[in-house]
């Protein structure tokens, strides 16, 4: 049996503009649920795979991986 504590604190200033939430959380879902071997495979299907270089540049992690396996930092 595993007991997990989660501890969930709002950040003081959001990562992303509240005018750019909808997107991004709609961005996000898509890239999490597109039902590809990998994000990178999934976000390829709606990105010039120039930018999906560059996302995964800034995200600074592979994207050649299911989306389960991305870390996640504080």
């Amino acid at each position: 049996m595993a007991v997990v504590l989660l501890r969930l604190r709002r950040r003081e200033a959001p990562l992303v503009a509240s005018r750019d939430a909808a997107l991004f959380g709609d961005f996000a879902a898509y890239a999490f649920s597109a039902w590809q071997p990998t994000v990178r495979e999934a976000l390829a299907r709606i990105l010039p795979r120039r930018l999906v270089v560059d996302v995964e540049r800034a995200a600074g992690v592979s994207l050649a991986c299911p989306p389960s396996d991305i870390p996640f930092t504080a």
